[in-house]
């Protein structure tokens, strides 16, 4: 999806999803993510049950 992969018994790491979403927007943070991923195909280094998983999202502007 599109989260962050982590590491068993790890919190979601908010912080840096935000700083790779606001420098690189939604297809920049997907590809962060789809280059985690491929470097961990069987699934060792971020506990997964399978390599990828479907990623949607939409972005949302509250104001400045």
């Amino acid at each position: 999806g599109m989260m962050l992969p982590k590491k068993l018994h790890r919190n979601d790491d908010w912080e840096e999803f935000s700083r790779i979403h606001t420098e690189q927007g939604l297809f920049g943070l997907h590809k962060h993510i789809r280059k985690l991923e491929a470097d961990d195909p069987f699934c060792t280094k971020y506990p997964r049950l399978k390599m990828y998983d479907d990623a949607t999202a939409i972005t949302i502007n509250l104001g400045d």
